[in-house]
């Protein structure tokens, strides 16, 4: 017998005499100073050792100190740990269909429990000891990784279980997705955004969560939502959108870039397959390591449909009698002020301006501008100076626009 095991053998054999104690209680309370892995291990070992000595000899006959007890006998944990093969089809059952490579797991005892293990450690001084709750956990994620072939992660894990025995209930969280893709929207009618679920304010719930993946999309932020909740399962999408549109306007080309982040995930991985809802398509999903908060600078080119209408004072007596000099469209500066509307300005490049007359009072311009430039208002000159119609010397409206492509800038 090892000298630690001569230091601990007099403090357990006078808690065996009074208290039924597990293996998995007993050897919890001396693993760590004997430096032992395995409490269940570390109890039998004890207990061997105390029926050796000269008073367990004495009383061989009394099995509930000296031999192997049943585990609902247990003065800390009340049959606790003779359960564990339940609690463990309990968590196989609730991981079943996620995807995982690391988790962790925690507990919910009964405040009882927790009392009597507490008081065990202070009344035989046992400072260091692990608490029944790390002892248990420890050991239902030693035979869980073995079982899934994951591995414990308490920093970063993938899902995490709490288990609540007294309920027989083993709830699972799993830790979010981030996910980068891009959108085209051929259709017009639609807008961006989702209105928020009066239910949730847009937590997430049964009500507004779009089980029917039939029906047409509302949004697009409904369509995307659809289609990664059938990828990757989950309760709710939070999107970082780069850039937006009207509910009118199309986009086009590679489509517009964005972030998701998926609540409650249960696959991990992404098909960077093309996927199709209605008038949106989504293209080169992948996860990512983070979605992003902080504002990403992006390009656009935008097809531009303008009216215009006749300048005051140009003695025509109807726009048609009037034909805007759309010449001077070249002279754009390539810098614009925006002012937004808390009366802060932000300084935005135009970095190519073409047109096209349709009519005496219609043409179309193409620009390529960065990204965060309001479209109608560069139109019309609210707040951005210069402007079309300020150049151009006739009040101008933007009839519609479209986004030809969209890109994120280096």
């Amino acid at each position: 017998m090892t000298v630690a095991y001569q230091e601990v053998v007099p403090v357990a054999e006078s808690m065996l005499k009074r208290y039924s104690m597990c293996n998995y209680c007993l050897g919890r309370l001396f693993a760590r100073q004997l430096r032992r892995v395995s409490d269940g291990a570390t109890g039998r070992k004890i207990r061997e050792i105390v029926a050796e000595t000269p008073a367990g000899k004495e009383e061989r006959e009394t099995p509930a100190v000296y031999g192997q007890i049943d585990a609902k006998r247990c003065h800390i944990c009340r049959g606790l740990f003779g359960g564990l093969d339940t609690l463990l089809r309990q968590m196989i059952d609730a991981t079943e269909g996620y995807e995982f490579e690391s988790f962790v797991i925690g507990a919910t005892l009964k405040p009882s429990i927790i009392d009597r293990d507490d008081c065990m450690r202070s009344a035989y001084k046992l400072q260091g000891a692990d608490g029944i709750k790390t002892g248990l956990t420890r050991e239902l994620g030693r035979r869980f990784s073995r079982r899934s072939g994951s591995r414990q992660n308490r920093l970063e894990p993938e899902i995490t279980l709490t288990m609540q025995p007294a309920l027989g209930a083993c709830t699972i969280r799993s830790k979010p997705v981030a996910v980068f893709g891009r959108y085209t929207k051929t259709a017009r009618g639609m807008p961006q955004r989702q209105e928020p679920c009066t239910n949730c304010a847009g937590t997430g719930c049964t009500a507004c969560r779009p089980y029917d993946a039939s029906s047409y999309p509302k949004s697009v932020e409904d369509a995307i939502s659809r289609i990664l909740f059938e990828s990757l399962g989950g309760t709710a999408v939070r999107f970082t959108w780069i850039g937006g549109e009207d509910r009118d306007s199309l986009v086009l080309g590679s489509g517009r870039p964005f972030f998701a982040r998926i609540q409650n995930p249960k696959k991990r991985s992404i098909s960077r397959a093309c996927h199709s809802l209605g008038p949106i398509q989504l293209s080169s999903l992948q996860t990512v390591s983070t979605s992003t908060v902080r504002p990403i600078p992006f390009s656009s080119r935008v097809k531009i449909r303008v009216v215009a209408d006749c300048p005051v004072g140009s003695g025509a007596e109807s726009s048609s009698a009037y034909t805007i000099p759309l010449r001077s469209l070249k002279q754009i500066p390539k810098n614009i002020t925006v002012t937004n509307r808390d009366g802060r300005h932000a300084r935005k490049t135009v970095e190519s301006l073409t047109y096209r007359r349709e009519t005496a009072d219609t043409f179309t311009i193409t620009i390529t501008t960065d990204g965060g430039v309001p479209i109608k208002r560069f139109v019309n000159g609210d707040g951005v100076s210069p402007n079309i119609s300020e150049i151009l010397g006739a009040p101008c409206r933007c009839e519609q626009f479209d986004f030809v492509d969209v890109w994120i800038c280096k």
